[in-house]
């Protein structure tokens, strides 16, 4: 088992919040060197969902509805 896989164990501490900007976000992340887990589409395609891995152990659910613009 992967060490991400080993995060995702059952039991793992998970807090889903819900962004409006992810690709500023995971920008910002990954130059504070936090660990990305996952990252993409979410079975449905209805949100972009991010792992990330908080060094105080718990796993941020990051996830971002895909608002796409309607033709008029």
């Amino acid at each position: 088992m992967n060490k991400a896989n080993h995060r995702l164990a059952h039991g793992a501490v998970i807090m889903p919040i819900r962004v409006s900007n992810m690709p500023e976000i995971l920008k910002r992340a990954k130059a504070m060197g936090i660990e990305v887990i996952k990252q993409g589409p979410s079975p449905s395609r209805l949100t972009w969902q991010t792992l990330l891995y908080d060094p105080n152990g718990i796993i941020l659910e990051l996830f971002e509805l895909n608002v796409t613009k309607i033709p008029v």
